[in-house]
């Protein structure tokens, strides 16, 4: 797409936006990357629960939890300019761009903010004379468009914004780091009692209930999953993937696309066994990823961004790796 001639004359929106130098202008432009991130974060796995985005959130990353209601008067600024925006170039952002000033919600409310649903059409006073229910799902309703609306990158280089992105190697390196395989030679000690004890010790990862768990699981795929957990109760099962402490930033690259590559085998395996039998219930599905130290900043910022839940474990020091390879 070619760069949008975009007009701001003195006193408009758009100019206000672009130029302006007081700290409402200047939040809708910290505010508005921020809010694309974490649209794009929830349309990257839309089967799970959206977590609610709030004011006090969104001032917190911005640098000051001071703002958390004078953060409002920002996300004003930038819904006026989308607006703008929009007017000026009709056709060109799709069917029109969604307020993504919604986003935000007023912590324990299910919604945002009063004056936010004026975006939609909606008068305070009339919000006033909605009752809860309606405006949260009026709220939800509004949030799923945002989610799902695919130019707010478009968007953001018309306004002569930037998407937030992460210090991440190129690809090319990752994939021809030595790291990325692991070590060679077969399965590292340190990797296999980081599996044993993730078996054994499954809370340990979040993982409540009585869980059965085995090791090295063969997917539909070909793949062979660390260790994989299930349910029977809840009706749930886990893959889990693990990295020792001697894997390699590309390793642990790897080891978070591997979990939405079991992600999407598991949910699809589980949509052939309906497919297959109408005896079959249906299943929920979950991965993780865990590791015996933190991930490095962009990459725990990547697993994010991808849905992926990591866990840190610490593995006693006297732990002696079991030579069973089930557990329940």
């Amino acid at each position: 797409m070619p760069d949008l001639r975009v007009s701001a004359p003195a006193g408009s929106n758009l100019h206000e936006f672009l130029h302006g130098s007081g700290w409402s202008a200047e939040y809708a432009r910290k505010s508005f990357p921020v809010l694309v991130r974490w649209a794009e974060e929830q349309n990257a796995d839309p089967s799970t629960e959206h977590p609610e985005h709030t004011y006090k959130e969104l001032a917190t990353v911005l640098g000051d939890v001071r703002y958390t209601h004078a953060v409002s008067h920002a996300l004003g600024v930038l819904g006026f300019t989308l607006n703008e925006l929009q007017g000026q170039h009709p056709g060109i952002f799709g069917n029109g761009i969604p307020p993504i000033e919604m986003l935000v919600w007023t912590q324990g409310a299910g919604r945002p903010g009063d004056d936010a649903f004026s975006f939609v059409g909606i008068s305070k006073s009339e919000v006033k004379n909605l009752p809860e229910p309606a405006l949260q799902a009026i709220a939800a309703r509004v949030r799923q468009e945002i989610i799902a609306y695919p130019h707010w990158r478009v968007v953001l280089k018309a306004l002569k914004l930037r998407p937030l992105t992460i210090d991440l190697p190129a690809m090319k390196n990752v994939v021809s780091d030595p790291g990325f395989r692991g070590r060679g030679g077969g399965e590292s000690r340190e990797h296999r009692c980081l599996k044993y004890f993730v078996l054994e010790n499954y809370s340990r990862v979040g993982l409540k209930g009585k869980h059965i768990g085995h090791v090295e699981e063969v997917l539909l795929s070909g793949d062979q999953v660390d260790v994989f957990f299930e349910n029977e109760a809840q009706g749930r099962l886990v893959g889990v993937e693990v990295k020792s402490r001697i894997s390699s930033e590309a390793d642990l690259i790897r080891g978070v696309f591997q979990c939405v590559k079991y992600r999407a085998v598991l949910k699809a395996s589980e949509e052939y066994e309906i497919s297959r039998t109408s005896a079959w219930s249906q299943r929920a599905v979950g991965v993780l990823l865990v590791t015996e130290r933190p991930l490095p900043a962009q990459i725990a910022e990547l697993a994010k961004r991808l849905g992926v839940t990591h866990v840190v474990v610490k593995i006693p020091d006297d732990y002696v790796t079991p030579m069973s390879a089930s557990a329940g």
